[in-house]
């Protein structure tokens, strides 16, 4: 570690230090892995830490919020008309305060729904007990709501919880969120991959597994960064769209463009804390470019008669339709939406506009399951209901593919209930159509080799060795599965989530395949972090 002078962000604004302190350790004989510099997030207490270290550390209201970091202790005591005279309420301080003094309590409370009072990272209540507390107050604390910052409390006195938390050095803990997003970048940052390399011999590389899921994400990081794509997410008017925004724009991941009301945008940042600097908000009902948009649309949907009138009010009132045309104008690489909308109000868009890549006949899905025993692509688990032979084959050609692009070598299982020839049907008739279909294809592009595709094939035996030595002997597929193509879109949705949910795994998708640009739907019950992992998938495929 070195210390030097931060940019706002908490990183050095000096890299000549980088150089110098490499520069020592070789001659001292050392080589360095990585320097890293240090780091004004890292450096401070958060609330969560605070909450952790004093007596009987309990969250009362915003525990989505215990991750702000904390300038400074302050205790007020002072009376509340001095308090708000004096103007010693500080932006970013922890402020303690005797679960006694309601009055201040609720000064603060007050205060906060003001823009022109500074904001806290947060309330500490000292000396609270269950029961202690008038029960029309824990009330009122429990029914909060858009105040922008927790409220915790201990059973120490004031006195004995602030020498507690002055005690107590700075630390982070599984759930340090920031710290962790924070560490893992500068890590990302400096790491010095040359010398990583020097220890993956040609030995170690034969017999390397498949990516693990960390790596996977890591190296998908790395990716994005450089490219810098610019991705449109149009559900401005949810706050974890906007929160995922300014994550993605601080870690340089992407640009992005968000949609929707300018006011409910930044009302969504302040419910959240997040910065929205370097995110460009694009407001429908205000933007300059509606003309060319109303064109563009009118031009794409001509056959079908579209008007410019209906066409302005899809663009209006429709915010898929709205980031769908900053794609057709060459505005924005790809899309992310659904975390308010269903997958067909998501996906009808690109269709009638972008239509389909070429040499694409449909379009069709796959999610990353991102497996401790490594990464593998399930496809298609979202989009098509009961595919033919035809149309299968193009699923787990599509699959292979992309498998590719992010880094996997495939080896491709087109599931069935039966292995190899020990049963029959029109399901397995279909499945073993598919596969010599999709071998065709391979050993015609030249992407992959077509003894790679194997089907038909159980779960079990294409995933499992022990599995695969009984069922389907001297396979280079079975038991080493990587892509696995389910039959239908039946057992494909319960079969991702079967394995997400047994495992607890994190399932990023569906991503969609076969479309000009990349548009990606996401479940209504996404997490900052899925719309996050869903956009750097997005922008590598833009790629």
């Amino acid at each position: 570690m070195y210390t030097a002078d931060l940019d706002r962000d908490g990183v050095t604004k000096n890299p000549a230090l980088i150089g110098k302190e490499k520069k020592m350790l070789e001659e001292s004989g050392l080589k360095s892995l990585a320097l890293i510099p240090t780091s004004d997030i890292l450096g401070k207490r958060s609330v969560r830490e605070v909450m952790t270290a004093v007596k009987d550390g309990v969250c009362l209201y915003g525990h989505e919020l215990l991750d702000e970091s904390i300038n400074d202790l302050s205790v007020y005591t002072m009376q509340v008309d001095d308090l708000l005279e004096k103007d010693v309420l500080k932006e970013g301080d922890l402020v303690m305060v005797s679960h006694k003094r309601v009055d201040v309590l609720m000064s603060l409370l007050l205060a906060a729904q003001s823009k022109n009072s500074p904001t806290p990272a947060g309330i500490l209540l000292s000396g609270f007990k269950s029961g202690d507390m008038s029960p029309k107050v824990t009330s009122m604390l429990s029914g909060l709501d858009d105040i922008r910052f927790p409220i915790i409390a201990t059973s120490a006195d004031t006195f004995h919880a602030a020498k507690e938390i002055e005690a107590r050095p700075v630390f982070m803990t599984a759930e340090s969120t920031k710290k962790l997003a924070a560490a893992k970048d500068l890590m990302e940052d400096h790491l010095d991959f040359s010398f990583l390399d020097h220890f993956q011999s040609d030995e170690i590389q034969a017999k390397k597994r498949d990516i693990g899921p960390r790596m996977f994400q890591y190296s998908q990081v790395l990716a994005a960064r450089k490219l810098q794509k610019t991705i449109v997410l149009p559900e401005g008017a949810d706050p974890r769209v906007v929160e995922a925004a300014s994550i993605l724009v601080n870690r340089k991941l992407c640009k992005v463009l968000l949609v929707g009301d300018p006011a409910v945008i930044k009302a969504n940042a302040d419910k959240v804390r997040v910065s929205l600097e370097g995110v460009t908000i694009c407001d429908p009902q205000n933007y300059e470019g509606m003309d060319n948009m109303i064109n563009a649309f009118v031009e794409a949907r001509k056959s079908k008669g579209l008007t410019a009138l209906e066409a302005e009010n899809f663009l209006k009132q429709d915010v898929n339709y709205f980031g769908t045309l900053m794609m057709h104008l060459g505005l924005a690489d790809g899309m992310v939406s659904g975390a308010m909308h269903s997958s067909a109000n998501t996906i009808r868009p690109a269709l009638q506009v972008l239509k389909t890549a070429p040499g694409a006949k449909l379009v069709s899905s796959f999610f990353f399951m991102l497996l401790e025993d490594g990464v593998k692509v399930f496809g298609d688990c979202a989009i098509n209901v009961s595919p033919t032979a035809d149309e299968l084959a193009e699923i787990a050609v599509a699959s292979a593919k992309n498998a590719i692009k992010f880094g996997i070598d495939p080896r491709v299982a087109l599931l069935s209930y039966a292995t190899g020839d020990s049963n029959k049907g029109d399901l397995i008739d279909k499945v073993v159509k598919a596969t010599a279909k999709a071998k065709e294809i391979a050993a015609a592009e030249g992407f992959m080799d077509p003894d790679l595709i194997q089907g038909p094939l159980q779960f079990d035996a294409a995933v499992d060795p022990a599995v695969a030595a009984v069922k389907a002997k001297d396979s280079r597929v079975a038991g080493r599965a990587n892509v696995l193509i389910f039959p239908d879109l039946n057992a494909g949705n319960n079969g991702y989530k079967a394995v997400q949910q047994a495992s607890k795994t994190i399932a990023v998708g569906p991503v969609l395949q076969g479309l000009k640009k990349p548009v990606n739907d996401l479940s209504r019950g996404a997490t900052v972090d899925d719309i996050v992992n869903t956009a750097i998938i997005t922008a590598l495929q833009a790629a």
